[in-house]
């Protein structure tokens, strides 16, 4: 396995942004998500209003979608599902159910994923392992322990259909387990990272011993003496899966190391991205629309540094800069940006990638 070449956050953005002031203020942004629609995001608000922002010539534009659909749009915890599981579908996580809205037909469907007797848990993140059949994953946290000092972690297996979301199977993850960074699913596959042992399991959280991708990420974790991995996303239409290590700790400054694994015939490819050095976290974000971009970021010392990643060019990443205090980041279609807001700033930049090659 080849070595990854460092990254170096301090340098200028190789994409000039599109700037847009807020059309209202940083508390009307309670959630948002990528939109199928043309240079938009969807918008949770804190009217319990779903809207669209839309860029449009130099002026970022909200407009309404739909209201009070649910009987509190924005309460508990929300987090979004990826990928969108349908061409005008928005997928998200409030607390213990999946929302699929429907941004076309202006209807939605909710779906139980943890019973509401169970008050001592929440879903704080997920991902289709597949969407067809659609199955979610869905990251929970139990509060159970807390007064014992700890916080459980688990994996459920949830399949959606005519008769609701059916759990299909569950998986203990490490206590505290960070969000997000010791699972990763897609292409029909679910990886999940405990007490050092990366394992490889089916939609349904049964374990799949002898999948070549097991073995090849558990040799990756070794050869570079790793602590543990630092995110797994899986692309959505391509045996592709992109994986960090953790592989330095000095008292919360961290080297962390990107690589992508091709997983499409019985030798896996393993490929450097990049080694992040000397930085507080690495957080994996989605796959564009298209299917060739992924972006990440790096958090050191209150600032937030983004970069995008082809997946088929062989280029490095192109770092975009960093922002005080990112809210989210997002691509946006039609043309292709990733697009970043940060409210200390109150600005959307829309940085515009090259058009689809190779995806």
């Amino acid at each position: 396995m080849r070595e990854p070449a460092p990254l170096n956050l301090h340098v200028p953005p190789a994409v000039t942004p599109d700037r847009y002031l807020y059309p209202g203020p940083a508390v009307l942004f309670v959630h948002t998500m990528t939109s199928p629609e043309p240079r938009t995001l969807a918008v949770l608000c804190y009217d319990n209003a779903l809207r669209l922002l839309t860029l449009e010539g130099a002026e970022a534009k909200l407009s309404m979608v739909d209201f009070d659909y649910l009987p509190s749009v924005i309460g508990g915890q929300l987090s979004n599902v990826e990928p969108n599981p349908g061409q005008h579908v928005v997928a998200y996580l409030q607390s213990r159910r999946l929302v699929l809205y429907n941004l076309a037909a202006k209807t939605h469907k909710d779906y139980r994923v943890i019973d509401d007797t169970n008050m001592e848990e929440v879903a704080v993140m997920g991902a289709f392992a597949s969407l067809d059949p659609p199955v979610v994953i869905t990251q929970v946290e139990d509060t159970t322990h807390y007064d014992d000092g700890y916080v459980e972690a688990r994996l459920i297996s949830c399949e959606i259909g005519d008769s609701g979301a059916v759990r299909r199977g569950a998986l203990d993850l490490d206590h505290d387990a960070e969000k997000g960074a010791d699972w990763g699913a897609g292409r029909g596959l679910v990886a999940a990272f405990k007490g050092g042992f990366l394992g490889i399991f089916d939609s349904f959280l049964n374990p799949q011993f002898n999948h070549p991708l097991g073995q090849a990420l558990r040799d990756a974790f070794e050869e570079r003496k790793a602590l543990r991995f630092a995110g797994l996303r899986f692309h959505p239409a391509r045996d592709v899966v992109v994986f960090g290590l953790l592989e330095k700790d000095r008292d919360g400054s961290r080297d962390f190391s990107l690589f992508q694994a091709d997983f499409r015939g019985a030798a896996v490819a393993i490929e450097p991205i990049c080694r992040i050095e000397d930085v507080g976290t690495l957080t994996l974000g989605s796959f564009s629309p298209t299917g060739e971009w992924m972006f990440f970021c790096a958090g050191d010392e209150g600032q937030t540094y983004y970069f995008v990643y082809h997946l088929f060019a062989g280029s490095p990443p192109l770092p975009l800069g960093p922002f005080p205090s990112p809210k989210s980041a997002h691509f946006a279609q039609n043309p292709l940006s990733l697009v970043v807001l940060d409210d200390d700033l109150e600005v959307v930049c829309a940085f515009p990638l090259p058009s689809p090659q190779g995806a």
